[in-house]
């Protein structure tokens, strides 16, 4: 047996040399295993709460070690949780796939306000201040105060259906469509970029900034970009 610098343990034994090391993954699951249900979204929140939202077993909190589920008796009332977001005050807001926009109330969940009859999918969520953007199949809304902001097209196109949204560190948004390719925000003045522009798809799934300025695009069959 031998301990090198980093902690591991090497050791020798009949059958070759084998490293014993700690697992950088831990794989993490309620009691109910997610009722066989995949998970779809994540969030964190500033109290130490971890969200998850899945398909159609509603939506999860880890808390302290213990596991609480939410679905109908606590508000949500769709458990297709496609996209999750924490506001400026740690609260949680949750978009359903055509079941309505929710908020945290405490242990409880309400439909967003104004918004009691909104019902289209909403695939991605950010809080950008107090302003919530919203992602769904048309196209990008602002919401602030009750009042939704819609938009749906830009230089005679459809905005696209936005699936991920990210903000880089000039304030910019960038929104990843399915079939749309990339758009960015910027001053007030739309962009959009395409395999044209060297993207390896325009169906993008998800979207990630590094601490270094980065972009990271995850595609739909087209790999990371």
């Amino acid at each position: 047996l031998c301990e090198d610098r980093e902690k591991n343990l090497w050791c020798g034994t009949g059958a070759g040399l084998v490293l014993v090391r700690p697992s950088n993954v831990e794989t993490v699951s309620p009691p109910d295993k997610w009722q066989d249900r995949p998970v779809l979204s994540v969030q964190p929140a500033p109290d130490g709460a971890l969200w998850v939202g899945t398909e159609g077993a509603g939506l999860y909190r880890l808390q302290a070690g213990n596991w609480t589920n939410f679905d109908s008796a606590q508000g949500i009332h769709n458990p297709y949780i496609w996209s999750l977001a924490a506001d400026s005050r740690g609260k949680i807001w949750a978009g359903t796939w055509g079941g309505g926009l929710f908020q945290q109330k405490e242990d409880m969940f309400g439909f967003a306000p104004g918004l009691e009859n909104f019902l289209l999918p909403v695939p991605a969520l950010l809080f950008v201040g107090d302003e919530l953007w919203i992602g769904t199949p048309a196209g990008a809304l602002r919401y602030q105060n009750g009042k939704l902001e819609k938009f749906s097209e830009f230089a005679g196109q459809p905005f696209g259906d936005v699936r991920a949204i990210a903000q880089d560190k000039s304030g910019a948004l960038w929104f990843g469509t399915a079939g749309g390719g990339l758009v960015r925000w910027q001053d007030g003045k739309f962009r959009r970029f395409k395999k044209s522009n060297g993207l390896s798809s325009d169906f993008i799934e998800c979207l990630h900034f590094a601490d270094d300025g980065a972009l990271w695009i995850g595609t739909f069959g087209g790999g990371l970009d």
